[in-house]
């Protein structure tokens, strides 16, 4: 099964509109990093193929806030159908010895990750709610 072959920023995108739905176009700016114009340009790309819907505000009439249409929840499950199935068929595909390091690694990245200041959980983003 070949794996998915769609441009990390286009599907990051799409993520991120699944998973806010409804998410305001300064948002969605902010949380890629990006100039306004090239989210503009990375949500058009999506419109024009029907897998992201843009709504007015129903607050402001400035601004737009995002959804996933029925054929792009479709597309991104797909996606990660495809995904998951790739993960399943390697990890089968490797030697007991070799996942159970593999588990033990992910498991001491993970604990040093949250000794990591910067990288705690946060109870609730400020920033990222204030710009939604």
């Amino acid at each position: 099964m070949p794996a998915p072959c769609i441009p990390a920023s286009r599907l990051r995108v799409m993520c991120i509109v699944d998973r806010k739905e409804g998410i305001r176009m300064r948002a969605l700016t902010h949380l890629l990093g990006a100039a306004p114009p090239s989210t503009c340009r990375l949500v058009d790309r999506r419109q024009a193929l029907g897998f992201i819907q843009r709504r007015p505000h129903p607050g402001s009439r400035r601004e737009v806030t995002l959804a996933l249409t029925r054929a792009g929840r479709t597309h991104l499950s797909r996606i990660r159908q495809r995904r998951d199935a790739l993960l399943t068929h390697t990890l089968t595909a490797m030697p007991a010895h070799q996942r159970t390091a593999l588990t033990e690694s992910l498991t001491a990245l993970h604990q040093a990750l949250l000794h990591q200041l910067t990288l705690r959980p946060a109870p609730k983003d400020a920033s990222a709610d204030s710009a939604a």
